[in-house]
């Protein structure tokens, strides 16, 4: 009695597979709204150093949510979505509030005398800190502008923004030049990141660029909105043992006689 292999059906059968290597993203979370508004975020307050600290949920009413013109005084560069982190920040029970992110990056020419940096901190689920896991950030960048000191005046046009994006200190993209509204698509995966279902940090920095006619003059580009997503894709590993286990599904019998 032999077992032979049948070609034809075996690259019938694995060939369905195919669709396991690529799967739809999903929404990890998203930050404001796909509107070209900012109003749902506060206005920046300056630079702090990491971790910051947690706005409570509880600390921005309903009606003052929805208030564009309603800033958070108590907010800052570090924004924190429900999970674990460490000391001296803990667990946090309730996601802070969008009013509780800055809705703009702001500096001179050299990258420096404003709000040069946002950093969001999150936790992701076990599926997402698979190796292979594609991450993918958008960020929508809208309404640029500047203000001239010396004029003591705002202007919009003559700015240009020099931005960085990194995720767990890894940088994973740059931009010189930003003169216009643009939603900007950066992609990775888990393990070039070092992905964790602890606290993650993504960081956002204004490194530089024109505002106006003047190096002292502040310039800034605010956010619609940041929204970051996952597609899990199956280590090489995997997919080798799901094909042979197809192989050993196609083997058939055949009785010598």
């Amino acid at each position: 009695m032999k077992f032979h292999f049948v070609p034809a059906l075996l690259s019938v059968l694995v060939a369905p597979m195919a669709p396991l290597a690529s799967a739809a993203f999903v929404q990890v979370w998203q930050l404001g709204v796909d509107n070209d508004s900012q109003g749902e975020f506060s206005q920046e307050t300056g630079s702090n150093v990491a971790p910051g600290a947690v706005t409570p949920a509880n600390a921005v009413t309903r009606e003052q949510a929805a208030d564009p013109a309603f800033n958070l005084t108590t907010h800052d560069d570090d924004f924190y979505f429900a999970g674990t982190y460490p000391s001296p920040i803990g667990v946090v029970t309730n996601t802070e509030p969008l009013k509780a992110l800055d809705r703009a990056l702001t500096g001179d020419v050299n990258g420096a005398n404003g709000d040069i940096w946002d950093r969001v901190h999150f936790n992701l689920d076990q599926a997402s800190v698979v190796g292979s896991t594609e991450l993918r950030l958008t960020i929508d960048l809208i309404a640029l502008g500047y203000w001239d000191a010396s004029d003591a005046n705002a202007g919009s046009g003559s700015t240009a923004h020099d931005l960085k994006v990194s995720l767990n200190g890894v940088t994973i993209g740059t931009q010189t030049g930003i003169s216009a509204a643009t939603t900007w698509v950066l992609n990775t995966t888990a393990g070039a990141v070092n992905a964790t279902t602890g606290e993650n940090v993504l960081e956002i920095t204004r490194t530089g660029g024109l505002s106006g006619d003047a190096a002292d003059n502040a310039g800034w580009i605010q956010y619609d909105f940041v929204r970051l997503e996952s597609q899990s894709i199956p280590e090489p590993a995997s997919l080798v043992l799901l094909a042979a286990a197809a192989g050993g599904v196609m083997m058939v019998r055949r009785r010598r006689f």
